[in-house]
């Protein structure tokens, strides 16, 4: 590869998103969680009434009912969530509800990613952090 292209944005971006994920996951891993339930049981955790529908889930996560299916499932294994079938005008909908055991699993992973943010960002001030957020939010937007 021509080292003119490592200087791409796009390549930094993704380097960077490799290295984050990379990070992330063995934070997790520690924790005996995936990244996708990990997403999942922070959405219901700031959801309404800290519950939601499964349908409500794949919505957010932009994945197919048998894979939010999957994540759920497993979360329930390790009692991180509980689910519970209910009619919801005239059809059946799973309703999904984080359990305490799954709050303070939200609590210790939000401890973890803020040394991580702090450890990446170390080096910025607090200007500097809020001017690559308002850049990284308009590259964001613009893709969507």
């Amino acid at each position: 590869m021509n080292d003119s292209h490592k200087n791409d944005i796009g390549f930094l971006l993704k380097k960077i998103d490799e290295k984050l994920e990379k990070q992330v996951n063995a934070n997790l891993n520690s924790l005996g969680i995936t990244f996708a339930q990990i997403r999942v049981l922070i959405f219901v955790h700031e959801a309404e009434n800290q519950q939601t529908t499964q349908k409500e889930i794949e919505t957010f996560l932009e994945v197919s009912h048998p894979t939010t299916n999957g994540i759920i499932k497993r979360l329930e294994e390790k009692q991180l969530i509980k689910t519970e079938m209910t009619l919801k005008n005239g059809r059946m909908s799973k309703n999904v509800a984080i359990t305490e055991k799954g709050i303070e699993l939200c609590s210790k992973n939000e401890a973890d990613k803020n040394l991580l943010e702090d450890k990446f960002t170390e080096w910025l001030s607090e200007d500097g952090k809020n001017t690559l957020r308002e850049l990284l939010l308009k590259i964001y937007e613009k893709l969507c």
